[in-house]
């Protein structure tokens, strides 16, 4: 995700995470920049790499919430350049980098993006995985008083709130 990451960057970045694990797969998570004191309370940020393991072999890079790669920071330098990559944003400015681009400006977040594909893959989402997506949906919605808050924002949040989470 992108340097200086917040709430939906890292929040968007750990649910990848999660359901590719669930759907049988390795990720690797690597930022330029530390996870914020803030949200390390979130089972999962402690995984998050800031250096590539010497000889790691990958198959694809996801690429969340940044509109180009100057804007992942160094980790720019770790992708060979016949990656495959995938781009998820919902930033308008997204210059569309990826082998494959998935922009969709009219949603609230990357963490929304991210939900509709345990949606689309039909995994159950644990708790774990609500918290961070949670934190993803509030904070590029400011808390749900932005323009980018939908009725769909909110009906995922209820839902995430049904699975456990505690908006305080």
């Amino acid at each position: 995700t992108h340097i200086n990451p917040e709430g939906d960057a890292i929040g968007s970045q750990v649910a990848t995470a999660y359901l590719l694990k669930k759907l049988g797969k390795e990720p690797t998570m690597l930022n330029d920049s530390p996870v914020p004191n803030l949200l390390q309370f979130m089972k999962g940020t402690e995984h998050i790499l800031k250096e590539m393991p010497h000889d790691f072999n990958y198959q694809a890079v996801i690429v969340l919430d940044s509109p180009d790669l100057a804007r992942i920071g160094r980790v720019n330098e770790y992708i060979k350049k016949d990656s495959a990559i995938i781009n998820i944003d919902h930033h308008i400015s997204n210059t569309n980098f990826g082998k494959f681009n998935w922009v969709e400006p009219e949603f609230s977040s990357a963490g929304e993006m991210v939900y509709d594909l345990f949606k689309a893959f039909k995994v159950k989402i644990s708790l774990d995985e609500a918290i961070v997506l949670y934190v993803s949906i509030m904070t590029d919605t400011g808390s749900f008083r932005y323009s980018n808050t939908s009725s769909k924002t909110h009906r995922i949040v209820a839902e995430l709130i049904d699975i456990g989470v505690k908006p305080h």
